[in-house]
């Protein structure tokens, strides 16, 4: 179901996410935080609801990272992900926000970047029709971001990787799922 508030909200902490970016990145060649907006695919999979298996179909994954430096290789951050979720009749959406750890490889002269990285976090499914109650699951992601330097300010930005639904309650059913495989493309700042 959508709800209005919750994406308005979002949409307004992306715009205010994205002025911060262009202005730090204005300040410095290398920027003190990395942004980027993604959006692709994310892969079927199966949802296991107490032993019972049901299997999802493929469907879209959208969202937006914030990487921050370290003064190592070591960059940390935070997903705000949306995944669809689709069933035989049904369709919906999770929502993800994650904590991540990322190593950065720079090469080609500091034209490509390569990120491998995990991340833990939690996710909110809505009510499934007849399939899953509303849940809350702690989800592990381990995913690479493929990076190309357009200028020290603007990226082209690739990443493919698998999430998990490592546990999770929906009323008084256990939920857990995965891998779910993604792969997605879109735009660093």
């Amino acid at each position: 179901m959508f709800n209005r508030r919750f994406f308005t909200t979002v949409a307004l902490f992306l715009l205010f996410s994205l002025l911060i970016a262009i202005d730090a990145s204005a300040v410095d060649a290398k920027p003190k935080y990395y942004y980027s907006i993604r959006f692709g695919y994310f892969g079927s999979g199966t949802l296991t609801v107490n032993d019972f298996d049901i299997d999802t179909k493929s469907g879209l994954a959208y969202g937006f990272a914030i990487d921050i430096p370290t003064r190592s290789s070591l960059l940390y951050g935070f997903t705000f992900d949306a995944f669809e979720l689709k069933f035989s009749s049904e369709k919906s959406h999770a929502y993800s926000v994650a904590f991540s750890l990322k190593y950065d490889v720079v090469s080609g002269e500091g034209k490509f970047a390569f990120r491998p990285g995990i991340a833990g976090g939690i996710a909110i499914t809505p009510d499934i029709g007849d399939y899953i109650e509303k849940s809350y699951n702690f989800t592990f992601r381990a995913a690479t971001d493929l990076i190309y330097f357009i200028d020290p300010k603007v990226s082209l930005v690739g990443e493919i990787g698998a999430i998990w639904d490592i546990y999770g309650r929906a009323g008084d059913d256990d939920l857990s799922g995965g891998p779910f495989l993604f792969i997605r493309g879109g735009v660093g700042f």
